[in-house]
């Protein structure tokens, strides 16, 4: 994908940011590609229909229904609950505020997808709200700015709290209880 101007705010000034392609988990791991062999001849998988025929998997497609039946279109608008939900428009399309963000912003991010970035903006963090598309489910994206680089993390706030005072359980004591009389033997079992 080329690069795309993610227009945003900070400050009350434009800060435009270009984005390119996120980067997957193949690109950074490489790709692993399983197979079965038989006297050296690769197998595929197949279905095998309730009559005893046996076809490849890549033959059958799917459709997505609702309850009644009726095929789904992505266009048919998002309800919840019996509300409509609203649809928001790309962030491409629409200038959002961009505000600086804290560490702990960062830490409470589930990161679903990290996007390489170029901004001129100075080194930090910086939090906004980012879809890719029209979409009604718009996510957290946190944009990390370091002297060598930029990255747009997006994904998800967590919604469990930070705990602030750590709580230290003593498991095994130092020294052993005057009154034990008995030591650990096969005859305790």
């Amino acid at each position: 994908m080329a690069d795309k101007l993610l227009p945003l705010t900070f400050d009350n000034s434009p800060a435009d940011v270009k984005v390119g392609g996120s980067i997957k988990r193949e690109d950074l791991y490489g790709k692993q590609t399983k197979s079965v062999e038989k006297s050296g001849e690769t197998l595929e998988k197949v279905i095998l229909t309730p009559w005893g025929e046996t076809f490849p998997q890549n033959a059958f497609t799917s459709q997505r229904v609702d309850s009644a039946g009726a095929l789904s279109s992505p266009a048919k608008p998002c309800t919840e609950d019996g509300e409509e939900i609203p649809v928001h428009p790309s962030s491409f399309k629409e200038t959002r505020p961009l505000e600086p963000a804290t560490t702990t912003d960062l830490i409470l991010l589930k990161v679903a997808s990290v996007i390489p970035a170029q901004t001129s903006l100075p080194v930090g963090l910086y939090k906004t709200r980012y879809n890719f598309r029209d979409s009604a489910d718009v996510q957290t994206a946190i944009l990390n700015v370091t002297p060598t680089g930029a990255f747009l993390l997006v994904g998800e706030t967590a919604q469990s709290p930070l705990l602030g005072k750590d709580e230290t359980y003593e498991f095994f004591e130092d020294e052993a209880p005057e009154n034990e009389e008995n030591e650990m033997g096969f005859s305790m079992f």
